[in-house]
């Protein structure tokens, strides 16, 4: 592997863990932008509630996996 090659792979592993966040968000919630930009208190609660429904989703992956 050449250096370039190793690199975008420790990137990847550093970065794969904070992705998949961002990837479940997109794909399962379909929720790609905020649609509430100016409101502050309705951009807190939907971040809040996607938050929950994240670790929700995660805990039932884990779950199906039986690692918990």
């Amino acid at each position: 592997m050449n250096r370039d090659e190793m690199r975008y792979k420790n990137i990847g592993i550093k970065s794969a863990p904070r992705e998949r966040n961002y990837a479940v968000i997109i794909r399962v919630f379909k929720a790609a932008h905020d649609m509430a930009i100016a409101l502050t208190r309705v951009h807190v609660e939907i971040a809040f509630f996607k938050a929950i429904a994240l670790n929700l989703f995660q805990l039932r992956t884990l779950q199906n996996h039986k690692e918990v």
